[in-house]
Order: C-alpha cells, then structure tokens, then sequence
C-alpha cells in the first residue's frame, strides 16, 4: 500500500480501507520506542512508562512516538480516543514534521478526522481506486460517506449562504458570522 501512496504527491494523505490492521508492539518501552525516545515521547504527547492496558489514546500516541524515525511515517487509526484538544495539537504536530519535507499517511475510516488533518484523500481496496487532493470533490463520495463540515457547507451553499470551502470548524464559525452582517 505505502508504495503506491508514495507515487503521489503530497505532505499529510488521508487513505480510507475497508481493513485497518493496527500494529502490535512488544511490552518493552524501550525496544518499542528506539529513535530519540525521550524527545519521540515528548512530541507525542506520551507520559507512560509500561506498554500494558494501553488506553486507545495511548496506543494512539505510542504509534506516533515509534514511527517518527519513519519516512513516511503511518498511522492506523490515529484518532481514536482522542478528543478535540488533542487533535488540534497534533495537527499542529503534523504540520512541523512535514515542513522538514517527510510525509504522513494516515489509514482511517474517520473521514471527518481525515478532512481536519489531510491534504490529500485516497479511497484503497488492494490497489488505489480513487485520489483527490480536493475534500470537497463529489466523485470522491461514490466511496465514502461525506464528512459532516463538508455536507453543512453544501448544504448551506445550496440554499445561497456563499460559504468558503474549508475544513476548519472556527474558520466556518468566522464565514458565517461575516455572512450575516
């Protein structure tokens, strides 16, 4: 799959699959994370000093810490478990790592999570059956369900609001306020 996500261009890829395998990891916190572990901790976010009963957050994060040595680096199901603040934050992570010219591809089905983090979208089933870099692409919803931003600004834009495409909820909140004054 990485090899032919790699022949598109892009800095953070969203790829949606029927199937997520998420990785397994040894118990062992130190053979887990071996690429500068203590700032790979720090930059994910991670405060645990075993691997056992990880919440899903935690697993979330510990996939992060491991593959930040990685070009590109993977995640499964990264936002699982986490709440708002703390997607905001590794967006802003995310962000970083690609202005150093490496890349991101994130697996979900949470397409509303992809739609926040994404700069490219791509439908996979054993090959690539459709890529966008255009969230708002429609072709793109024969495969997927619509994320929920998405549909509003649709929706309102079809009832003449006029609104900017954007994934950001505050930048919504900012067009929508301007539209009524």
């Amino acid at each position: 799959m990485v090899e032919d996500l790699l022949k598109l261009q892009f800095n953070i890829i969203g790829v949606v699959t029927p199937r997520i395998n998420l990785p397994t990891y040894s118990k062992d916190l130190t053979k887990v994370v071996t690429y500068k572990p203590e700032e790979s901790l720090k930059i994910a976010n991670l405060t645990i000093k075993d691997l056992d009963n990880l919440s899903t957050k935690d697993f979330s994060k510990l996939q992060l810490a491991v593959s930040l040595g990685d070009d590109p680096i993977v995640l499964y199901d990264f936002s699982k478990g986490m709440n708002r603040k703390d997607l905001n934050y590794f967006k802003i992570v995310f962000k970083r790592i690609t202005k150093h010219n490496r890349k991101i591809i994130l697996v979900s089905r949470d397409i509303d999570f992809l739609a926040m983090m994404c700069d490219h979208f791509v439908v996979y089933n054993n090959h690539i059956v459709y890529a966008t870099d255009n969230i708002f692409d429609d072709r793109l919803y024969k495969y997927i369900d619509m994320p929920k931003i998405v549909s509003f600004i649709k929706y309102a834009n079809s009832k003449g609001a006029n609104l900017n495409e954007t994934t950001d909820i505050n930048e919504l909140m900012k067009d929508i306020y301007r539209r009524l004054q």
